[in-house]
């Protein structure tokens, strides 16, 4: 009876009949809102699967729409210094601390979210690309394509004529200036309310981004071509990562990873799509490059390319491996 009394006493304290009290809170966040692509078609499923898996060990918790912070450039801090346990950013947004993403921003490479999602994560299973020693990585991911979007006409793909376009990272700038405009960095939280106040002339982005973001009555005219990728990375805390038990870390890392790459780059191509209907049947000008001039852009763009090369570590080898991935997957491979 005497030991009776003693469990139930340490019982009632420390919950140790009580799965539910021993449950580890992970918090997942998002500056954006809970429609976002990342949000709805990435990272939601991977919340729900994790708790169905190994629910009587952690709780994975959202936090959208920046309830644990709002900057889009603050987004690695907040998971690096334990404020989220695990976030997404834009590494665009860190110019030089994560130097091998620029080669997706590269204009002429990339079709569509998802060859590129995948095509990114195969490139960090081989080895390509660097910068995560102080957190665990998720996934890397990227947005629908990149293209011109205006407010008014322009005469050519390559002929912005001093326009102010917005863009995302360094090689989307470069891109902007190769074609005769003024690059613009901002976050994209400031973007709808930079064009609406003639700050911006235009966009660089794809449909995506102008669906989720309201842009669809400022910007009228797209000019479509495979201008760039925005990559996305998910990461986590690497103290919360190695708290956890072996069985969750495996639940994770099945639901993560190439999960990840599959959710949000064939989210964001889904979502471009119905932006792009719904543009077409609401009287925009949408021009899109042909075959012929997609050869043209590729001729254009190789000085882009080789800067590219020349400025990163191992440049040409990450180069030639990121189009032996992009023509395997073409081949259904």
């Amino acid at each position: 009876m005497r030991k009776f009394f003693i469990l139930a006493i340490a019982t009632a304290v420390f919950g140790f009949a009580n799965p539910a009290v021993a449950q580890k809170l992970v918090r997942l966040a998002a500056f954006t809102a809970e429609e976002s692509v990342v949000v709805s078609k990435m990272m939601i499923p991977f919340l729900k699967a994790v708790n169905a898996e190994v629910g009587d060990e952690i709780q994975v918790k959202g936090y959208w729409g920046g309830s644990l912070g709002r900057d889009p450039k603050k987004q690695y801090d907040l998971v690096r210094e334990g404020v989220a346990d695990a976030a997404y950013f834009d590494p665009g947004y860190s110019p030089g601390k994560f130097p091998d993403f620029g080669l997706f921003e590269l204009p002429f490479l990339a079709r569509s979210g998802t060859e590129a999602s995948i095509a990114m994560w195969r490139m960090f299973e081989q080895g390509h690309i660097r910068g995560f020693d102080e957190v665990k990585l998720l996934g890397i991911y990227s947005t629908d394509a990149y293209f011109v979007n205006t407010k008014a006409p322009i005469k050519s793909f390559y002929d912005l004529n001093g326009m102010k376009i917005r863009t995302a990272a360094p090689v989307l700038s470069d891109t902007v200036k190769a074609m005769g405009g003024v690059p613009i960095g901002l976050p994209i939280t400031q973007l709808t309310e930079a064009l609406s106040r003639g700050v911006l002339d235009g966009a660089m982005t794809g449909w995506s981004t102008i669906l989720v973001f309201r842009m669809e009555s400022i910007l009228k005219y797209h000019y479509e071509a495979p201008l760039g990728v925005v990559p996305l990375v998910s990461v986590m805390n690497k103290k919360t990562w190695e708290s956890l038990s072996p069985r969750v870390q495996a639940s994770i890392n099945k639901n993560s990873g190439i999960v990840f790459a599959k959710n949000a780059g064939g989210g964001f191509d889904k979502v471009g799509e119905i932006m792009a209907k719904k543009a077409a049947e609401t009287g925009h000008t949408i021009v899109k490059m042909d075959d012929a001039g997609l050869k043209r852009g590729t001729d254009w763009s190789k000085k882009l390319h080789q800067d590219w090369i020349k400025s990163t570590a191992d440049g040409q080898k990450k180069y030639d491996a990121y189009l032996r991935i992009l023509a395997d997957i073409r081949a259904g491979k």
